[in-house]
């Protein structure tokens, strides 16, 4: 992948899926640097009790994502939402 073709890449599954191992596994090859994960951004906003900040974690997710769009940067983003293209 290259800077003016730029992939948004979803990982999805149940939470324990893998879904972090397999993207570790792949990110390399994907070349892509922002990995938007809402479970560490909630555990990065209160590692005590993640849980309550999920919403806060996600507005955060939506948020880097529009960047990503709106700068043409590559990104790979977890979820455990279903997701429909």
């Amino acid at each position: 992948m290259n800077e003016s073709s730029p992939g948004m890449y979803v990982f999805a599954g149940n939470n324990g899926s893998g879904k972090s191992m397999i993207r570790n596994l792949i990110i390399d090859m994907l070349g892509v640097s922002v990995n938007i994960d809402p479970d560490v951004i909630a555990r990065g906003l209160d590692a005590g009790q993640p849980e309550r900040r999920k919403i806060s974690a996600g507005k955060e997710a939506i948020k880097l994502a529009r960047e990503c769009i709106r700068y043409r940067r590559g990104f790979s983003i977890e979820t455990n939402w279903p997701v429909v293209i």
